[in-house]
């Protein structure tokens, strides 16, 4: 069990600046006005999964507001890749407008179309059924250093649900047997609140503390990028609402403060992990009347992302709440 995470933990994410945002990659606004192959070829067959794409996180990988307020701020050659893949084979707006599209997750899309013309028996399954197939963007290190910007790959590998593949809980099935593709999970304000629980409430000779753990996550919960948080606040109340002791704590991997460039020898040093991971996370709510009267504890977590961090200060452009607790404590003889 890790150690007790006392009061505020400052949230010191790095942020990437220097010689690698002074050349600035070619930005596109992402529209389109021609229809992509997604509706003119796999739509043609896949019509339910044209449309929940069209909606979803991958589509809007590029355009969406979340990831174009981060790269004003580290306009990165490299984003793109992930974020505009198809960009070396369509160009820089077509590849923005489809974000990630079918081809970019589905290996040999196009011999599978060709094949299907034919005889659907013919058309090969195309579809990516390993953890690695998602690799290639949710494990990754900054450029021109060994550190890990995202490591959600080696957290699912290193947790209980190593052998469950990623689609199991990331697109869900319909009652028609097929898989989800909205990928709505990380802005699913309802799935992301069953991921997270109050293990215990107890008191202690200072104070209240907390358990908290994860729940059916297969990697640290949060994951993906460095620019998210669960942001927790916890008070204790007397029965007639006084607050005698209150909490905030940031959840988060802990990054130094100082903007780098990215390079050997000036790549972000990660300073802590206070994320859900294999363990639970204690959190102390320090207060004097604890032990003599009957207490109320409130429990708020919010899943927070933002696109800078400076100060112990992260600039948040998107919070969702995810878990709003109320236990009662009777009163302890001292």
């Amino acid at each position: 069990m890790r150690p007790v995470v006392r009061a505020l933990v400052g949230l010191s994410v790095a942020v990437f600046s220097g010689a690698c945002a002074t050349a600035r990659p070619e930005r596109t606004a992402a529209t389109s006005t021609r229809p992509s192959e997604v509706e003119t070829k796999c739509g043609g067959c896949h019509a339910t999964q044209s449309a929940e794409w069209d909606e979803s996180m991958h589509h809007a990988s590029f355009s969406s507001p979340d990831f174009q307020a981060s790269y004003r701020e580290e306009p990165l050659p490299f984003c793109v890749g992930c974020h505009a893949p198809r960009k070396a084979d369509l160009g820089m707006a077509e590849g923005a407008a489809r974000g990630i599209d079918c081809a970019s997750c589905h290996p040999h899309a196009d011999e599978h179309d060709r094949a299907a013309r034919v005889s659907h028996a013919a058309a090969r399954d195309t579809a990516p059924h390993e953890v690695r197939d998602c690799a290639s963007c949710h494990e990754l290190t900054s450029p021109g250093s060994g550190t890990f910007l995202q490591s959600t790959v080696s957290e699912h590998r290193a947790s209980s649900a190593r052998d469950v593949p990623c689609a199991s809980c990331h697109m869900p099935q319909h009652e028609r047997g097929k898989h989800d593709h909205r990928f709505r999970v990380s802005r699913d304000a309802r799935f992301l609140s069953h991921a997270i629980a109050l293990r215990d409430v107890r008191r202690e000779p200072e104070g209240v503390v907390l358990t908290l753990a994860s729940v059916g996550v297969g990697h640290c919960y949060p994951t993906g990028d460095i620019f998210r948080e669960l942001f927790v606040r916890a008070w204790i109340e007397t029965e007639d609402g006084h607050v005698v002791g209150d909490v905030e704590v940031a959840l988060h991997r802990d990054w130094d403060a100082h903007r780098r460039a990215f390079g050997k020898e000036h790549a972000p040093i990660e300073v802590g992990d206070t994320r859900l991971c294999n363990e639970d996370r204690l959190v102390r709510i320090p207060g004097t009347m604890a032990q003599r009267v009957p207490l109320v504890v409130r429990v708020i977590v919010d899943y927070r992302r933002g696109f800078e961090a400076r100060g112990g200060n992260l600039a948040v452009f998107e919070s969702l709440r995810i878990a709003d607790w109320q236990r009662s404590l009777p009163a302890k003889n001292p």
